[in-house]
């Protein structure tokens, strides 16, 4: 059995007496009007000062079955309101850091498609908000897109 030790080499009362794990999911969504450049972004409420962020799941659906996709997300974290677009895709940090390219967004082409990231993440900061943008670079499909955010909040 292994036991976890301080100092004075005596157990911690999270070894005597461990606590449970609770975890939430708070899901956000949008819609992006057909068109080169039209753009959509949701934000949660502010959920604490310490946030894991356990998992992301991204959802994006064009408006026309079996319609053809062309957009560019942002998954992005920060504190503090935000009113546009911008702020969230530029300001706010990134969740996901590594793309796979130079850009700090991911551009996705294609049908409907669903994206899970195991994140295991913690954040802090007071009144931590999570994110996504949509911009969409088809000209002729809207986008209707779902963002969750699974979260151990304390």
């Amino acid at each position: 059995m292994v036991h976890i030790v301080n100092s004075s080499q005596q157990i911690t009362h999270a070894v005597l007496a461990p606590q449970g794990f609770h975890s939430r999911v708070v899901n956000l969504a949008t819609f992006v009007a057909a068109g080169f450049g039209q753009l959509g972004f949701e934000v949660t409420s502010p959920l604490g000062d310490t946030i894991r962020l356990l998992q992301v799941r991204l959802f994006i659906m064009p408006g026309v079955v079996d319609g053809f996709a062309d957009v560019i997300f942002h998954l992005s974290t920060g504190t503090g309101k935000i009113a546009d677009f911008t702020t969230l895709a530029n300001i706010w940090d990134k969740v996901i850091t590594n793309t796979g390219t130079n850009e700090p967004a991911i551009r996705y082409k294609g049908v409907q498609r669903d994206f899970v990231w195991d994140m295991n993440r913690l954040y802090l900061g007071n009144g931590r908000r999570f994110g996504f943008g949509i911009q969409n670079i088809s000209t002729t499909i809207g986008i209707t897109a779902w963002a969750s955010f699974q979260i151990s909040e304390g």
